[in-house]
């Protein structure tokens, strides 16, 4: 059966029932709501009105992630084998495909939001490769937007980028690219603020949910992770799906009004707790980059796995100083960011995690060709 057990997938299930973009908390309906970004509720949606929200919905469910999370791996392997690293792309893709996909992401945006961003960094680095005809450019504007629609966190990637392509191909033909991408890109994004200005009165970027985050991330009983803050309690007094209390409170003042008393409330309590909160944010980076959560035994050996890679990773990008490999690398620094002042979950590191097992792949095949040229090197003296 289709699963409607997360955020993402009760606002598809409204969206199936006729009730529109809306009700997506776990304790009740809500109405209509900007909580999540709109794309993987529509396409999740959609699945499931052609297929059903049976079992033959469910498989269709698992087929296209599992689709959306090879499609990834095809363009780690592209931009591998575009800067010559074509065995280590595969060694990439094939770690990625056989690792296996936790349950929770198939009903959430994660996947989706890496394939995404890997499109983006394919194009990117064929435009520094010089190809900057229209039909790339209308690509990445479509790839860029649907990435924002995803997560609207993908937009703290870009000013990177923007740089990266200024650097490296000219700022006029930057201000070209730009241009042309930002015009393909600002349509289904504008498109969507002006739905959430109709519903809402208000003009936001993507979605209104930024308060209560903070504010169940950040208070007097909060711990870096979702899970813990979850088994103590802390985000049932803090969060409306953890709370029906706090659900009937934003249904009477609204959820944009809400939300924004929410975040004015947690600014107070960040004024007043500068350390506490520095603290926490620091926790939650080190949480980001070495994922390891004891109170799961998978997702511990996973929080390994990406630790591992982290470190490996990171050596490798200092190592490697191509354009392609700077695109990639900005973007899982930059991405990463959003994530510092939030309660963390595994699942945040999905997007960019094609990135580090690329980058570590890399790295090792470019460490073991040094080794061998410096042994031929040494015979030959």
């Amino acid at each position: 059966m289709a699963q409607f057990s997360s955020e993402a997938t009760r606002v598809a299930e409204a969206l199936t029932q006729g009730r529109g973009f809306s009700d997506p908390y776990l304790t009740g309906p809500s109405g209509p709501t900007a909580q999540m970004a709109p794309l993987y509720p529509f396409l999740y949606a959609g699945i499931c009105l052609v297929f059903g929200t049976g079992p033959t919905g469910w498989f269709a469910v698992t087929a296209f992630t599992s689709l959306v999370w090879s499609t990834q791996w095809i363009f780690v392997y592209k931009i591998a084998a575009f800067y010559r690293y074509a065995r280590a792309g595969l060694s990439a893709a094939v770690l990625g495909c056989l690792l296996p996909i936790p349950g929770r992401l198939f009903k959430w945006e994660a996947l989706l939001t890496g394939a995404l961003l890997a499109w983006c960094a394919w194009l990117l680095i064929r435009i520094l490769a010089g190809d900057t005809r229209r039909r790339t450019l209308i690509e990445l504007g479509i790839a860029s937007a649907a990435a924002v629609l995803s997560s609207p966190a993908a937009i703290l990637i870009w000013p990177a980028w923007v740089l990266i392509l200024g650097f490296r191909i000219g700022w006029s033909q930057t201000l070209r690219v730009c241009l042309w991408v930002a015009a393909i890109a600002i349509i289904p994004i504008a498109a969507w603020t002006v739905r959430n200005y109709t519903v809402f009165h208000h003009v936001f970027f993507i979605r209104d949910d930024a308060g209560m985050a903070w504010v169940s991330s950040n208070n007097d009983c909060a711990t870096p992770l979702v899970s813990k803050n979850i088994a103590s309690g802390c985000f049932g007094r803090e969060h409306p799906s953890g709370s029906l209390a706090l659900l009937h409170k934003m249904i009477a003042e609204g959820e944009y009004n809400y939300s924004s008393a929410e975040m004015r409330r947690n600014l107070q309590w960040i004024d007043t707790h500068p350390g506490r909160f520095a603290v926490l944010s620091l926790q939650r980076a080190a949480y980001f980059w070495f994922p390891v959560d004891s109170g799961d035994r998978a997702s511990f050996w996973y929080g390994i796995y990406f630790s591992v890679l982290t470190v490996v990773s990171l050596t490798s990008l200092y190592l490697i100083r191509c354009g392609g490999f700077q695109v990639v690398g900005s973007a899982l620094l930059a991405y990463s960011a959003t994530y510092y002042t939030v309660q963390f979950e595994q699942r945040y590191r999905y997007p960019v995690l094609w990135i580090t097992i690329l980058l570590a792949c890399v790295g090792v095949s470019h460490l073991l060709t040094l080794m061998a040229n410096r042994r031929v090197r040494r015979a030959n003296v």
